[in-house]
């Protein structure tokens, strides 16, 4: 077995750029059992799983699971959330479900765009998902089951376990949404911290992954421009424009653009834990500011 998160540590590799594109996001509560893919390889009744991958694809969403527990229960009902985590569009909006295929029946297509259904109840306490999919990777039950519980003494009723959110070998891993922002290698002490900044809109550089819905390049400009500043308000770096490699960002009173590319490390490393791991290079960005115009 080999330890996905201990090789990343140990090579250096950046948390920057790797949060998911998607600007939407289906939180769908199904206790499980998980297999490798939480939505497929579930309970759920296939020709209902499929159903709600393709409605939340056609609309832009992604797909997490989430579950109050690793223990088997029946959620009466189920718990779900659409959220869009762009700025100035962001939302939460809760909703309950006699069973997941109901989220069927609703629009989804303006989730994405900020447009909530009107069907549920939107929230303003943040939501903290807590990657802890040990199916489909090994560091994640170990390394994110500690931090759930922490975090679910820090901002109770508000944290889940949920099913995969990329980059398991960042665990722990954590998404607060509609904030939109992915964390990892996040320590336990940092709990009570996190939670705190999330309610005041804030999230610290070093744990970033980077901003749900936008590019890596983005992400990586982003988190570049924030270390730089010492920028904790998610919403105090702001995208100008995007060029090619060139990324303009408005930031600390002034407009910030650098050249970000990816280049090769020339070192390998497991994509995931297990023999049959895929290994592949890494790479790493290189972020070459080009100017600051006050």
């Amino acid at each position: 077995m080999t330890d996905c998160s201990a090789r990343s540590l140990d090579l250096g590799e950046r948390l920057a750029g790797t949060a998911p594109f998607e600007r939407g996001f289906l939180v769908l509560e199904e206790p499980g059992p998980w297999g490798r893919d939480a939505l497929r390889d579930g309970p759920l009744e296939p020709g209902a799983a499929a159903a709600i991958e393709r409605a939340a694809a056609l609309a832009g969403l992604k797909v997490i699971l989430v579950r109050r527990s690793q223990a088997r229960y029946t959620p009466a009902p189920h718990h779900a959330w659409l959220a869009c985590v762009t700025p100035r569009e962001r939302f939460l909006e809760a909703l309950t479900l006699g069973a997941p295929e109901e989220i069927l029946g609703l629009d989804l297509s303006g989730v994405a765009d900020g447009r909530p259904t009107g069907t549920g109840t939107l929230e303003d306490e943040p939501l903290h998902l807590v990657c802890t999919h040990g199916r489909r990777d090994a560091c994640c039950a170990r390394l994110g089951r500690p931090l759930w519980r922490a975090l679910g003494a820090a901002a109770p009723g508000r944290v889940w376990q949920c099913s995969h959110l990329g980059g398991h070998r960042f665990a722990a891993t954590m998404a607060v949404l509609p904030l939109g922002v992915w964390l990892g290698r996040v320590p336990v002490a940092r709990a009570l911290s996190i939670a705190q900044d999330a309610r005041a809109g804030r999230a610290d550089p070093d744990l970033l992954r980077g901003r749900a819905g936008c590019t890596p390049a983005h992400q990586v400009a982003d988190i570049a421009v924030r270390h730089e500043h010492g920028i904790a308000e998610v919403d105090a770096v702001e995208l100008v424009g995007i060029d090619g490699h060139r990324v303009t960002l408005r930031a600390a009173s002034a407009t910030h653009t650098m050249d970000v590319r990816r280049e090769p490390t020339g070192e390998d490393r497991p994509v995931s834990c297990g023999a049959d791991a895929k290994v592949e290079d890494p790479g790493r960005w290189v972020v070459s500011p080009r100017e600051s115009v006050d």
